[in-house]
């Protein structure tokens, strides 16, 4: 066999044995390679399942154990009972008036966790009044919410106090403690007059010791600041409440936890300062000043030269006059402007940050319509000349003609213009029947060029 015969013959037997053992070798060594990393990777899978949900069992258990302690006790009865007490105070403390605090007619059903006691308070109050006792409620060391509210704002001319009525729902967790008190509370150990800060009490239990806490006796709220024992310093007449002289064995009872960071978003003078419920006063007449009536009756109808100084005249509804030189200010209704400066056919005036051109025959309302602007004949010279669309201004320019000066350089180059004959139209028509008047021998040609102007062009309507 040549060479080239021999090296087909091993390429042949390579490809043959490539063929065949391929799948061999996948099926023995390569699949059971990939089922163990797929097994290993269902088992890595499950694992960070199993922790995930090991971690939220361990956090929903904290969870249970923070709201066991602001559970409401565990005995349904008793839990409504000390809850509505509580309430009572809390709305007395507010100053809520015509006070009416109820449970509901149906009982809430108890759940496998907790059972929801809910407790409905009607009554009179001012914003203010029942800002602060959402805010105490708030910030109250149990596990309850505000389940719906109701507010009716007063009719005008009536009092200005609000009818509340509002459903409150607290919670009582099983497995919770069984006490007596809704929140920790102690006594006095002594007479505590209103200057007093340091006082004694007959036990700390279940007060906090490491921070600071409001505490509530009677009708003031006190901030303790430092626990010693059965010592408390304390500063008086917290949230808004009147320092008061207590008597020994008042009860004194935990109000809330003072955080270690308050929250700054939380502004309580901020929304007291305000009022939700008050109607916004509407605003009598136009926000803009070219709105109002007088703009639109107040026109600029004659701009007069005496001596090289300009002033300007406006004229309202009644003909009554008004003359503006430069850098005068003038008043009218609510719009205050200043005049900036003359021209023969406009005036520039300032109105606040603004500067408006008023054109000769128009009102001070077409300075908001877009008369101010260069732009458009509506706002353009030769249309204020004209004295402004065909009406009202048409009619005023007709009984009030402007005063032009003779020695004005537009006025003598209009007259040279005109004399030339270099105006089509109406002006042409002008130049002829002047040239007619003035007879000669230019009267039939002129007549001739009348004849065959009016059986080429028409004139344009006015």
């Amino acid at each position: 066999m040549q060479g080239r015969e021999k090296l087909l013959v091993v390429v042949t037997v390579v490809v043959i044995l490539l063929w065949q053992g391929l799948p061999f070798y996948n099926r023995v060594f390569v699949e059971p390679i990939e089922s163990r990393n797929g097994e290993l990777l269902r088992l890595e899978d499950e694992l960070a399942q199993r922790e995930r949900t090991q971690r939220s069992i361990r956090r929903a258990h904290s969870n249970l154990v923070a709201w066991r302690q602001k559970s409401l006790p565990a005995d349904a009865l008793n839990a409504q009972r000390l809850y509505l007490e509580w309430l009572t105070d809390l709305a007395n403390l507010s100053g809520f008036s015509e006070l009416k605090v109820t449970p509901p007619k149906t009982s809430a059903r108890a759940g496998k966790v907790y059972t929801p006691i809910q407790v409905k308070i009607d009554a009179q109050a001012t914003y203010e009044q029942l800002c602060r006792f959402l805010d105490r409620f708030h910030k109250g060391e149990l596990l309850h919410r505000i389940a719906e509210m109701d507010v009716k704002v007063p009719k005008e001319g009536q009092k200005d106090k609000l009818t509340i009525s509002l459903t409150t729902e607290g919670l009582s967790v099983k497995g919770s403690e069984k006490h007596d008190q809704l929140l920790p509370r102690t006594e006095f150990r002594e007479d505590v007059s209103q200057s007093a800060t340091t006082l004694n009490v007959a036990s700390n239990e279940r007060f906090p010791h490491e921070q600071q806490f409001l505490a509530r006796s009677g009708t003031e709220i006190l901030k303790v600041i430092n626990v010693s024992a059965t010592t408390w310093t304390v500063e008086r007449a917290s949230e808004s409440t009147s320092a008061a002289n207590h008597a020994k064995g008042d009860a004194v009872e935990l109000f809330h936890v003072v955080p270690k960071k308050p929250n700054p978003a939380v502004d309580l003078q901020a929304v007291v300062s305000g009022n939700l419920f008050t109607k916004p006063s509407l605003k009598t007449g136009p926000t803009d000043p070219l709105d109002g009536e007088y703009a639109k009756n107040t026109w600029l109808r004659q701009l007069w030269s005496s001596n090289d100084e300009w002033e300007a005249r406006l004229f309202d509804a009644s003909n009554k006059m008004k003359i503006l030189h430069k850098g005068s200010t003038f008043r009218i209704e609510s719009l205050e402007a200043t005049v900036a400066e003359i021209h023969p056919d406009h005036v520039m005036l300032q109105i606040g940050k603004d500067t408006k051109k008023l054109y000769l025959g128009r009102n001070l309302q077409s300075m908001k319509e877009g008369g101010g602007s260069d732009a458009g004949s509506a706002g353009s010279p030769e249309s204020s000349r004209r004295g402004g669309p065909r009406g009202e201004g048409s009619e005023r320019m007709g009984r009030d003609r402007p005063a032009f000066d003779p020695s004005d350089p537009r006025i003598q180059e209009f007259r040279e213009r005109m004399k030339r004959g270099e105006f089509r139209g109406r002006g042409g028509e002008f130049g002829k029947r002047r040239s007619r008047r003035g007879g000669g021998s230019q009267q039939g040609s002129d007549t001739k060029d009348e004849k065959s102007d009016e059986s080429t062009t028409q004139e344009p309507a006015e």
